[in-house]
């Protein structure tokens, strides 16, 4: 055992979860074994990736299987599971906010006012983290302590492009 297989164990749980969740919620849907088990092969087979050791050291691939939990777990009148997991996701990546967003909006707009409010309680809690956050960095930040570079200092869109041909399951 060492450290490293840790993150790779976790993912590969939490991906064959989702497919699990998924599908529980396609037969659920469906009422049939088949379409439920075809679709939870689909989304297995796209997830498995992010058991590869290069993502798992990007958040998107961690925040983005905690949204497909968060989609499969979301039943009428049972959403704080799948709050829970959305949340996780906003922790993990904060651009997983705008996912929580639209899961509020789509509640508001589909008459649910309690699970849109608990949607929506999930900005503030976030916001006062990362305000807690900011503080704590700020206290031990020096002036002259290097600055990320951010996305840019990984190289940018050309990155990103290159990233996706070398991770998906169709390159030779």
């Amino acid at each position: 055992y060492t450290p490293e297989i840790l993150p790779r164990i976790v993912m590969v749980l939490l991906v064959f979860a989702t497919a699990f969740a998924w599908f529980a919620r396609l037969r659920d849907m469906f009422g049939s074994f088949a379409p439920a088990a075809i679709g939870a092969l689909l989304g297995l087979s796209g997830s498995a990736i992010l058991t590869e050791p290069l993502m798992l050291m990007f958040h998107e691939s961690w925040a983005a299987i905690l949204i497909a939990l968060s989609l499969a777990l979301r039943r009428d009148g049972k959403w704080i599971a799948s709050a829970v997991a959305g949340f996780v996701a906003v922790m993990i990546r904060e651009t997983a906010i705008a996912y929580v967003l639209g899961m509020a909006v789509l509640a508001l707009f589909g008459g649910k006012r309690r699970e849109a409010l608990g949607w929506a309680a999930i900005v503030p809690v976030f916001a006062a983290y990362l305000a807690w956050h900011a503080a704590q960095a700020a206290a031990v930040a020096l002036p002259n302590d290097l600055r990320s570079p951010g996305w840019i200092g990984l190289g940018g869109w050309s990155f990103y492009i290159s990233s996706m041909h070398l991770t998906t399951a169709l390159t030779p």
